[in-house]
């Protein structure tokens, strides 16, 4: 979530948010 993909649905982790 550190980064631009703070809005995620808890499961759902965008490629973004994936690395956290």
């Amino acid at each position: 979530h550190y980064g631009g993909c703070r809005i995620v649905v808890s499961g759902q982790n965008r490629p973004q948010s994936a690395a956290n």
